[in-house]
């Protein structure tokens, strides 16, 4: 049996994509594989990219090889998938985009037992977390209270699915989070001591008053590098 509640594995994780996120490089360079799909067939492009993480903007992208104040053509490396956040959807150059409309670390503090107390309860509020099939390092989580459950019956409203996470360093090394119309799925790597997003997978359905419209993005991250400022590409 795992030594932590699920809830307490929760918030270990929680707390330790947080620490991530604060250590954050001034730049990310990167290459981005990208497919996308807006339901009339699909497109793949190869990037290189150069991210400032203070705004998350674009500050170089090899297609033009100039300053750009932009979001990236999918999720920013960095994001924080345990944060208190939420991304949109919106078509750019006829592709489908990503971008992330607001970001706040979650920081968990669980108080210490006083001296009558055998033990404190860490509690995820609006979710039931336990550990699936036993997994030490796997969580699920399911709406638990009248909100969240309401929540969950909306369109494009994401919500916690699964978490996984590295034992040892408490990082999560898959989120998912999903919809009644759609799936999103991070996927983390460290690279050179940094936390970092290595695969984002990505569908929703919307309904149209003709048809079910599919969108799916599959990015892939990789070639990393921490340039000191935003000129790698000029």
């Amino acid at each position: 049996m795992p030594a932590l509640s699920a809830d307490a594995a929760f918030a270990d994780a929680a707390n330790a994509a947080a620490a991530a996120f604060a250590s954050n490089p001034p730049y990310v360079a990167y290459r981005l594989d990208l497919r996308t799909n807006d339901g009339s067939g699909e497109k793949d492009e190869v990037l290189q990219i150069v991210l400032r993480t203070s705004d998350g903007a674009v500050v170089v992208d090899d297609r033009s090889a100039r300053r750009r104040q932009t979001a990236p053509p999918a999720l920013p490396p960095t994001v924080d998938a345990l944060a208190d956040w939420a991304f949109g959807l919106e078509k750019t150059n006829g592709y489908p985009v990503m971008h992330v409309n607001y970001q706040q670390p979650r920081h968990y503090a669980f108080s210490t037992p006083g001296p009558n107390a055998d033990v404190v309860v860490a509690i995820i509020n609006g979710f039931s977390v336990r550990y699936a099939d036993d997994d030490p390092a796997h969580l699920q989580l399911e709406p638990a209270t009248a909100a969240v459950k309401a929540l969950a019956t909306e369109r494009d409203r994401f919500l916690y699915h699964d978490v996984w996470f590295d034992p040892s360093t408490r990082l999560p090394t898959r989120v998912v989070v999903t919809a009644v119309n759609g799936t999103l799925t991070l996927d983390y790597a460290t690279v050179s001591g940094r936390w970092l997003l290595s695969r984002v997978r990505y569908t929703v359905v919307n309904q149209s008053r003709r048809a079910a419209r599919p969108t799916s993005i599959d990015a892939t991250y990789g070639g990393y590098a921490f340039p000191a400022d935003g000129d790698a590409f000029r």
